[in-house]
C-alpha cells in the first residue's frame, strides 16, 4: 500500500489562495422599501379683522346717530305739519264714517296758513278734525256747514245756508249731494267771525254733538286739518 503524504499546512498568508470575501451586512445593506410619504398638512385660512382706528368707529356711530335723528325729525314733521292718522270713535258721522274707520288728515293748509300768520279757513262741505272748544284734549270730526258771516237756518228737517253769493239760500244737502236722514234742530244764526258752523252727518236726535246744540260754533284756530282719505277698512277706502 502506498503511503500518502499530505502537504504540510502553509502558514504564510501571502501564499494562501484568494478566497471570496463574505459581504459584511453592516456595510453593504440591500435596499429596503421606500419610506412612506409625509402627510400633507392643510392649514385653514385665518380671517383677521382689520383693526379700525378709534376715530373711524366714532365717525360710524355719529353717522348712525344722524340717520336715526333725521328719521325722527322727518316723522315729527310729517305727523305734525303734513299728515296725521286718526281712528273714528262713535257714530256721529254715520253713514259717511263709522266707528273703527282709519283716516288720514291733511295739515298742509293749516300749516301754510300758520306760516302766513293767518287762521286756516276750510272749505264749506269739507270734513275736518278739530279740538273740542269745551274740552280741548278731545278731538272731534264733523262737516263744515257754514263759514264766517254765513246765516244758518235749521228748520223743517233741513239746513239752509244763506251767503252773500246766495242771498236766497240753498239746501246744504242738495248742494253737496248728501243723502242723509232728516235734520233735527231749530237754529237761526249768523256764524261769528273766525268761527265755523259744523254738524255730524248723523243728524238724528242725540246722534251728534255739534253746532246745532251744546257744542256751538267752532273757532278756526281749533281746526286741525281736513279729511283726505279713509284707508281702513280696505274695501271702503275712499278719497274725500
Amino acid at each position: 500500500m502506498d503511503n500518502q503524504i499530505n502537504p504540510p499546512p502553509d502558514n504564510n498568508p501571502s501564499e494562501r489562495p484568494a478566497q471570496p470575501s463574505t459581504p459584511n451586512p453592516g456595510l453593504h445593506a440591500s435596499p429596503g422599501p421606500p419610506p412612506p410619504p409625509e402627510p400633507i398638512k392643510y392649514q385653514s385660512p385665518e380671517i383677521k379683522r382689520s383693526k379700525k382706528p378709534i376715530g373711524y368707529r366714532a365717525k360710524g356711530f355719529w353717522s348712525l346717530f344722524q340717520l336715526i335723528a333725521g328719521a325722527m325729525v322727518l316723522a315729527f314733521i310729517l305727523n305734525h305739519v303734513v299728515f296725521q292718522s286718526y281712528e273714528v270713535f262713535g257714530q256721529s258721522m254715520a253713514p259717511t264714517l263709522n266707528e273703527g274707520d282709519r283716516l288720514i288728515i291733511s295739515k298742509l293748509g293749516k300749516s301754510w296758513s300758520g306760516l302766513m300768520g293767518q287762521n286756516y279757513l276750510p272749505k264749506r262741505g269739507e270734513i275736518v278734525v278739530f279740538h273740542n272748544p269745551r274740552e280741548e284734549e278731545t278731538q272731534l270730526v264733523k262737516r263744515i256747514i257754514g263759514l264766517p258771516g254765513d246765516r244758518i237756518i235749521v228748520s223743517g228737517g233741513r239746513i239752509t245756508v244763506i251767503t252773500p253769493d246766495a242771498p236766497r239760500g240753498f239746501n246744504f244737502d242738495d248742494q253737496f249731494n248728501l243723502e242723509l236722514d232728516s235734520t233735527v234742530g231749530n237754529v237761526d244764526l249768523i256764524v261769528p267771525p273766525e268761527e265755523v258752523f259744523v254738524t255730524g252727518d248723523n243728524r238724528s236726535p242725540g246722534g251728534s254733538l255739534d253746532s246745532r246744540n251744546e257744542l256751538g260754533t267752532v273757532p278756526l284756530n281749533q281746526v286741525v286739518g281736513d279729511l283726505v282719505i279713509r284707508i281702513f277698512p280696505l274695501d271702503q277706502a275712499h278719497w274725500f
